[in-house]
């Protein structure tokens, strides 16, 4: 059984997503925001694993990476 509610998005509008299925007293689950779009954090995540800024901006230019 799933529970299915609308979770606001600024930019793609009213979407419907799966609740979280577990349910605890002191600390509820509760969807506060929207899933990453595609891209969104790689430059963040390849600097943390150490990648130099000209070599991620390289590969952008190429469409390696979005």
């Amino acid at each position: 059984m799933f529970i299915i509610v609308d979770f606001p998005d600024p930019e793609l509008g009213s979407m419907r997503l799966i609740s979280p299925f577990a349910a605890f007293s002191a600390s509820p689950a509760r969807i506060y925001r929207r899933a990453p779009r595609l891209g969104e954090h790689t430059t963040e995540v390849l600097r943390e694993a150490g990648l130099s800024h000209p070599i991620i901006e390289k590969a952008q230019h190429d469409h390696v990476i979005t």
